[in-house]
């Protein structure tokens, strides 16, 4: 019994080594993603609240174990303002560095706050879980130890962030392709899940865009592979994040792919994983141009941070004149969530495959992983 529990043990250590050699991103390339992160949110993701105040408290319905089950209704249009205040702050404090472990938590808590009652209409929606698994895993990281207007003391935890987020990455794409695996392989031309995604999105929310129509002339066979394709690739990536931090690139470039085909063929729009997947991409990229010594680096810092200042003051002055939004990119600005959408991956994807070209031939030793990771 004991032999079986150590082999077990070594087991679980030697897949949590491999899985760190995948997902390896040493304190200074963290901080690069961290201000990454800041802005995207401030650019694409920053939940607004206040229209909740215009919905009446009829509609009310929160899920049993939503927070906003404390309360008797929605709140008051001043908290809701202070919740949309509030959520900018902290992005803007994860951007520029300013006690990122904390203003990371505190975004966090602010923003499952606010959308227990942006969800308190019956339905929950699950496209910003990775973006809160991702502020939870590097809470407790080093990227806010460089880079920073004030940073962090360094966390014996780092090395493990990026990991867990790797793994928390890989369990939900296991889970969708778990149950279309379910479904979806039958080993029958006459049914598809593609198609049954298609047709639903196409003709009931008029997702007619870009080429979408040119579905219409695929083979029943090349529906199937699809399918098929799906499955594989959704139950993937926990082997490309043990066998290596080249298989696990790869898969994230397949992943980009994936979205990408997703937003053309299906018109759906999922860019919440834009700045994780580039996160994983940095490090080679980084490590190979040594931007770091580069002595134009600490300009463009400079900039990133005056660059942050001004789209969060402008969300700021559109909040507080009731004409707040999630992304200062889209309609009414412009351009349509849909090519933004297919401007953001194919732009993930030209910096995944740099990175793979960037590889490092040679892995990290496990003592040059400690050095580089805290």
């Amino acid at each position: 019994m004991k032999r079986h529990i150590l082999f077990m043990a070594e087991l679980v250590e030697e897949t949590l080594k491999r899985i760190q050699r995948s997902t390896v991103m040493p304190a200074w390339h963290s901080s690069i993603f961290r201000m990454l992160l800041g802005t995207y949110i401030l650019l694409f993701s920053a939940s607004n609240f206040s229209w909740i105040n215009d919905v009446p408290q009829s509609f009310f319905n929160p899920a049993f174990l939503s927070i906003s089950r404390l309360f008797s209704g929605f709140p008051p249009a001043e908290l809701l303002i202070i919740l949309d205040i509030l959520i900018i702050l902290f992005a803007l404090f994860i951007s520029l560095g300013v006690r990122s472990r904390f203003s990371s938590l505190a975004f966090l808590l602010v923003y499952i706050f606010g959308n227990s009652f942006r969800y308190s209409f019956g339905k929950i929606d699950h496209g910003g879980v990775m973006l809160m698994a991702t502020l939870l895993c590097f809470s407790f990281s080093d990227w806010g130890t460089q880079n920073a207007l004030l940073p962090d003391k360094p966390s014996s935890f780092h090395p493990l962030s990026s990991a867990l987020l790797g793994i928390l990455l890989s369990f939900g794409m296991f889970t969708a392709g778990f149950e279309k695996l379910l479904s979806w392989v039958d080993f029958d031309l006459s049914t598809n899940g593609f198609l049954d995604w298609f047709y639903n999105g196409y003709f009931s929310l008029g997702r007619q865009e870009l080429l979408a129509s040119s579905v219409f002339h695929f083979p029943p066979l090349l529906l199937e592979v699809l399918d098929y394709s799906a499955v594989i690739f959704e139950l993937s990536p926990f082997l490309c994040l043990i066998a290596g931090p080249l298989f696990w690139r790869s898969w994230l470039v397949l992943a980009s792919v994936f979205h990408l085909a997703n937003t053309s063929l299906l018109n759906i729009v999922f860019i919440t994983h834009v700045p994780i997947y580039c996160a994983y991409f940095l490090y080679p990229l980084l490590e190979q141009t040594k931007l770091k010594k580069h002595r134009h680096f600490r300009k463009t810092i400079r900039f990133t941070y005056f660059f942050t200042v001004i789209i969060s003051t402008l969300h700021i002055v559109l909040r507080l004149s009731g004409n707040g939004v999630n992304s200062l990119l889209i309609l009414p600005y412009g351009i349509s969530q849909l090519w933004l959408s297919i401007v953001l991956w194919a732009g993930v994807i030209i910096l995944g495959v740099l990175s793979l070209l960037h590889h490092r031939k040679k892995p990290l030793s496990s003592s040059n992983f400690q050095h580089n990771g805290s």
